[in-house]
């Protein structure tokens, strides 16, 4: 286990799922989780989605990614603070 004890917990929102990493101070994979969610298509071509869903989905695999060496009861862990955003052109 890192002797910082420091993380870095990273999410790729993509359009049918869910996916994070917690990556250790060493640039190893600590955790990684997986969750889909709810496609939904009014008409034909079209999709859309519930940002509440999304939202719950982030938090659930999260805590689901967590590795046993970084519990986190209260669900607020010693994570590095970095945010980064990307949305590619479609």
């Amino acid at each position: 286990m890192p002797q910082s004890g420091k993380y870095i917990l990273a999410i790729d929102q993509g359009t049918t799922g869910t996916t994070v990493l917690i990556i250790d101070d060493e640039g190893s994979v600590a955790g990684r989780a997986y969750s889909e969610f709810t496609q939904i298509y009014p008409q034909p071509g079209w999709v859309e989605h519930d940002p509440e869903e999304i939202w719950t989905s982030q938090l659930d695999v999260a805590v689901e990614a967590e590795p046993d060496s970084v519990v986190c009861h209260t669900r607020v862990c010693h994570f590095t603070s970095c945010l980064a955003h990307s949305h590619p052109a479609d």
